[in-house]
């Protein structure tokens, strides 16, 4: 996750007499907003990216940063069926809303108490591992254009906030990135009060779904070209990005930074990270 907004790391040891609880960032009722709210906010912040003033955009990336990791670490347990081990308080579950309706469903024009089609396609949920167009799910997705811009930002300052947001990003969509997401809880009463099947070896090892394949590797490769910046907190920042996307799939970072190193002025970071893909992959 983000250094500078850490969900799921516990915090360091506290200092000054400021006592430690070792508990993640309550960022978890960012979810409990309703997903049109959250839809508005998105388009929003992605507009103040790209507004005239610096300040304005810092505090964009800041706001995405805390949208993005509150909608992966929020969400009821009620909304999705008890997955696996419920926590204390017995409500919110860290990933939970990236299982439910309010993420999968398409948002509905009209107003009213429900706004995602749940008439429509609750019956499907089950089977989902992919958000529906116009669901809020698709339209995270589909606003990785406004991050790689941001990424290109004439202040790097911009963009050290935009390579922060870029990794909380991926936290957020790896599992409808992947071949093999964690499933979507059923909706009935039976299906809710039974228990998941612990994961196996090979669930474990996943990989990208072949529908993003293309699309992935694409990102990859917008993403390592600024692994040759000349500023070396740009190039650290960007590094970061790219490890948290070879956990996602390593072959194709590999395959990326294999062919970039022989483009860039100075290989030595994409060897270097090479070297820790090899190292981590073995």
């Amino acid at each position: 996750m983000s250094r500078r907004v850490r969900l799921i790391e516990p915090p360091p040891p506290a200092t000054k007499g400021v006592a430690d609880t070792r508990q993640l960032a309550n960022l978890g009722l960012v979810s409990a907003a309703s997903p049109r709210l959250l839809s508005l906010l998105l388009a929003r912040l992605g507009g103040l990216l790209t507004d005239d003033v610096e300040a304005t955009r810092l505090l964009a990336c800041t706001g995405l940063a805390l949208l993005f990791g509150g909608i992966y670490s929020g969400g009821s347990e009620e909304a999705v069926g008890s997955v696996g081990e419920p926590t204390p308080d017995q409500r919110y579950v860290p990933g939970a809303f990236l299982r439910s309706p309010a993420w999968f469903l398409p948002l509905l024009d009209t107003d009213g108490v429900e706004e995602v089609d749940i008439e429509g396609y609750g019956d499907k949920m089950p089977g989902l591992t992919t958000p529906l167009p116009g669901s809020l799910g698709d339209k995270v997705y589909k606003f990785y254009p406004c991050l790689l811009k941001a990424l290109d930002d004439a202040s790097d300052e911009v963009r050290l906030r935009a390579a922060d947001v870029f990794v909380t990003w991926f936290w957020v969509m790896a599992p409808n990135l992947t071949e093999r997401p964690p499933p979507v809880a059923k909706t009935t009463a039976a299906a809710t009060a039974a228990a998941a099947p612990p994961p196996t070896e090979d669930s474990k090892s996943r990989c990208i779904n072949p529908v993003f394949s293309s699309v992935f590797e694409d990102l990859c490769s917008s993403i390592v070209v600024h692994l040759d910046d000349s500023d070396g907190l740009i190039r650290a920042a960007v590094a970061r990005i790219v490890l948290r996307m070879a956990q996602l799939s390593p072959a194709t970072v590999q395959k990326v930074l294999s062919s970039a190193r022989e483009r860039h002025r100075s290989p030595e970071l994409c060897e270097a990270l090479l070297e820790t893909l090899n190292w981590t992959c073995i």
